[in-house]
């Protein structure tokens, strides 16, 4: 019996041996996985933040400011042409600035017309009076 006895006390301790060997395995490798699982959610974390916190910065900046890589511009141009020709004396806006319909923008020099009106009245009296010899 007592060789019996020391094959069960030796397979016991041999029993608790692999027990504890296990264990300490299985506390290993639950160390292991533990940082590797934490690292698998840290850095996939704090990536989505810079990208999160990039995509507010680009959309904050593309609202506030425009840019251009062919440098032509949309916008509304309308088409202001005048009746007669002639050079500007006066100018009565600045670029840029809102006008209304009927606002006076410029004075072009009447030197030339007046002298066109002044011929033109020449040629009407000497009409009238070539008009009356005739008579």
């Amino acid at each position: 019996m007592s060789n019996e006895a020391e094959n069960e006390k030796y397979d016991k301790n041999e029993q608790t041996e692999k027990e504890q060997k296990s264990q300490q395995e299985n506390d290993f490798h639950t160390d292991t996985r533990h940082s590797y699982q934490k690292k698998r959610v840290i850095v996939p974390s704090i990536t989505a933040v810079i990208f999160i916190v990039a995509g507010i910065y680009f959309l904050i900046h593309s609202h506030f400011y425009q840019s251009t890589d062919d440098a032509f511009v949309e916008g509304h141009i309308v088409s202001v042409a005048p009746r007669v020709s002639g050079p500007v004396v006066e100018l009565f806006v600045d670029d840029n600035k809102p006008v209304k319909k009927g606002d006076l923008l410029l004075t072009i020099d009447e030197n030339d017309y007046a002298v066109k009106l002044a011929e033109a009245k020449a040629n009407l009296e000497k009409a009238k009076s070539d008009l009356k010899i005739s008579q």
